[in-house]
């Protein structure tokens, strides 16, 4: 599930100009993000420290795997510096953002599912089990 959390996190905050990621958004409509961030008191500074991260992680061990760093993907880790709270950070707030513009623009807004410590537990055990 790690992987695949990483994997979805450096698609979303990806740079490229042909990705359809939050990035895209933001220069879609940055004027609505804007205002939200400084009506909340927020910054981007968590999104950009958290995407510049992402792209040295990606570029190393996920869609582009480096030939050096496969070997010690832990190296990677420590070198990009980005920590399991600094990726929450970003993703909250990415999350608060989406929901800001669907609410503005009107849309339906999409809502987390309720996922509990022991729904994590009781996924793990049947996937190690087979069940």
């Amino acid at each position: 599930m790690f992987n695949d959390h990483i994997a979805h996190c450096i698609k979303a905050f990806d740079r490229n100009s042909k990705s359809a990621s939050f990035w895209y958004l933001y220069k879609s409509d940055s004027g609505i993000i804007n205002s939200y961030l400084q009506k909340e008191g927020c910054k981007m500074t968590s999104i950009e420290y958290a995407t510049e991260k992402l792209k040295h992680i990606r570029d190393k061990t996920h869609f582009h795997i480096d030939k050096d760093a496969v070997l010690d993907t832990r190296e990677v880790w420590s070198q990009a510096g980005l920590t399991g709270n600094d990726l929450q950070l970003a993703v909250d707030l990415a999350f608060s953002i989406v929901q800001h513009i669907q609410i503005t623009n009107q849309y339906p807004v999409t809502q987390l599912p309720d996922y509990t410590v022991e729904m994590a537990m009781n996924a793990a055990q049947k996937n190690m089990f087979n069940e």
